[in-house]
């Protein structure tokens, strides 16, 4: 038994290396990055930009749609001389090797009489083609993943090592730094599960006697209010609505009414599948089986985990705002332990589940080698930097800049862009949108005028809702253009 422990470790650490590498490939000479990823590098060079890292930029203002660690961690490190992509990328990278090392410590967890399930989680999960792509890009969703699936690990060992309680309270803490408190809404359902299932180790009257989990909570609370009351005392109330009510209730709200750009609420079958491939129907039918079957419902750990898994299917079947397929990065961990337990509880033989996540990993390998070699998708880097020093020519101290979402990627403009000013991104002008601006950004009063860029087959339209438009330029298919409103003017 031992012998087999250390083999399968050994295993495991091997896989992790060889899987790390595999996906660190190319990572430093990508010229493209995805839309998302310029608003990344905005925020994370906003810090030195403003003088200021006590506040998160977007379009050179403070923002409230997203917390800080991984932006303070990548400005960390191009300010340590890592160059800005590489230093985008590489915490996602990080953070995708200790979701991998995490989920196969909870398999063991959950399956602690065969260590074979260690290295058959990580061949399982590392066939994620959206967690490849995730780990190689310069967003939050690894982070999230990793603080979420390392949060509940903590959780239950901290059962029977209060010490780890402490640790518990810090990795909840940052996940809400990271990008949302997933962790924490899921702990709250596990002790509800607990409370129903009539666990003894985990009663709240229990919890609160000892000393190991009450330094955790208030390490919790503290990590997870700072940021919030900080951005409510230097910019109001404002920062509450947005961050808690747009990005999170009202987004993920069943009860909201239905918003245009609702995603489909069967989605996540389509994400699923495109991720997981066959290995998606096995894991589907080993969560619901988790749920539903006497012999792993009776199992309080793994019940709970297939009941999160569900949970997190249930909220986007019924969001009634936009969600991404890169949300899976919370849901497929979830699924992978489920499914590594209950195959192990299965098979007598033990390292046959190791086998299944190989024949698993093969299949997957090829898509997952084309999304590290293919990496000419997204926007290319040099020709964003030249488009952004193309509209600065023109940019007058008096403009007010904005951004057609077709052409450039907002988050490109705050992060190449001169100026320091707001400005605002638009995907198609329209009368309102234009009293809109005339209205709130007060441009007569302050004697502003608004700068852009937009198609030529545009002008016509933009002539029509902005009277008197003067095109500065014209390059190929594209225009700069300039309006300056009269005092006299009024949009119905």
């Amino acid at each position: 038994m031992l012998l087999n422990r250390v083999v399968t470790l050994l295993l495991a650490l091997a896989l992790l290396i060889v899987v790390g590498a595999n996906a660190f490939r190319h990572i430093t000479q990508s010229q493209y990055l995805e839309y998302d990823e310029f608003y990344s590098l905005e925020r994370s060079h906003g810090f030195d930009k403003f003088n200021d890292w006590l506040s998160v930029y977007s379009l050179n203002e403070p923002t409230a749609k997203k917390p800080p660690l991984q932006y303070w961690l990548n400005a960390v490190a191009i300010n340590l001389g890592m160059r800005d992509v590489t230093a985008l990328r590489f915490w996602s990278w990080v953070f995708f090797l200790g979701l991998l090392l995490v989920t196969a410590v909870t398999s063991l967890y959950l399956k602690p009489d065969n260590p074979w399930v260690m290295p058959a989680a990580i061949l399982l999960l590392a066939s994620s083609t959206q967690l490849t792509a995730l780990a190689r890009s310069g967003l939050l969703d690894t982070g999230m993943g990793l603080l979420m699936m390392a949060g509940l690990l903590t959780f239950l060992y901290a059962r029977h090592q209060p010490r780890i309680w402490l640790l518990c309270g810090v990795v909840l803490g940052l996940g809400a730094l990271q990008k949302a408190p997933v962790a924490l809404l899921f702990i709250a359902v596990l002790l509800l599960i607990f409370r129903v299932k009539g666990d003894t180790e985990i009663r709240w009257q229990q919890l609160r006697q000892n000393r190991y989990f009450n330094r955790g909570l208030w390490i919790t609370l503290i990590l997870f209010l700072a940021w919030p009351i900080l951005q409510s005392f230097k910019y109001g109330g404002d920062y509450l609505n947005v961050a808690i009510k747009q990005q999170m209730l009202n987004r993920f709200s069943p009860l909201r009414p239905e918003s245009e750009v609702r995603s489909g609420a069967f989605d996540w079958v389509g994400w699923l599948w495109a991720d997981l491939h066959w290995f998606a129907i096995v894991a589907g039918c080993c969560t619901l089986a988790a749920v539903l079957l006497p012999r792993w419902r009776r199992q309080t750990d793994t019940f709970a985990y297939a009941a999160l898994a569900l949970l997190v299917i249930a909220a986007f079947t019924l969001a009634s705002g936009k969600i991404y397929s890169r949300y899976l990065a919370v849901l497929t961990p979830l699924m992978v332990c489920v499914s590594v337990k209950v195959m192990a509880d299965l098979i007598p033989w033990k390292p046959a589940v190791f086998l299944i996540g190989a024949v698993f990993f093969a299949i997957a390998f090829p898509d997952i080698d084309r999304i590290i070699d293919g990496e000419e998708r997204g926007h290319n880097y040099f020709e964003v930097r030249d488009t952004v020093a193309y509209i600065d020519r023109f940019r007058e101290d008096s403009d007010y800049v904005l951004i057609n979402l077709g052409l450039l990627p907002p988050g490109a403009y705050g992060y190449f862009g001169e100026s320091r000013a707001p400005f605002r991104a638009y995907d198609e002008m329209d009368e309102k949108r234009v009293a809109k601006y005339l209205d709130k950004l007060d441009l007569v009063a302050r004697n502003l005028s608004l700068l852009g860029m937009d198609k030529v087959e545009s002008r016509a339209q933009l002539e029509q809702v902005m009277p008197g438009l003067q095109v500065l330029d014209i390059a190929g298919d594209t225009m700069i253009w300039r309006f300056r409103p009269s005092p006299e003017m009024t949009l119905e």
